[in-house]
């Protein structure tokens, strides 16, 4: 189960990388990405910044879902809880970043969030 969620975990991880890459090549540079603090859309940060959080939070996601709960771990029936936590998470991060990238398209020419 460890492997496969690993496996998983792992590509959700390059499909963010890979989100990010093409953000890179085709936003504009004045693009600007919104970032999920807290529970709203509110913040836009600049294209770079945006473009690095979001696998950035998917590696964490990864590392503390994937390796460092499972092993401080202590209840063996409840193992396949982080398993399926990281992916649920991982796989909704995926989705937010993919929503962020399709607002950032809709920003105006300057840069400057929509109203």
């Amino acid at each position: 189960m460890v492997a496969a969620t690993a496996a998983v975990g792992g590509a959700l991880l390059a499909v963010m990388i890979a989100f990010s890459w093409y953000g890179a090549v085709t936003l504009p540079p004045t693009a600007r990405v919104p970032v999920h603090w807290g529970f709203r859309w509110g913040s836009y940060v600049p294209k770079r910044a945006g473009l690095i959080i979001w696998p950035a939070l998917g590696a964490l996601i990864y590392v503390v879902l994937g390796f460092v709960v499972p092993s401080s771990s202590h209840r063996p029936r409840h193992t396949w809880a982080p398993s399926v936590l990281m992916i649920v998470i991982m796989g909704a991060a995926v989705a937010f970043q993919a929503g962020a990238l399709a607002a950032a398209r809709r920003t105006v020419p300057d840069g400057a969030p929509p109203q």
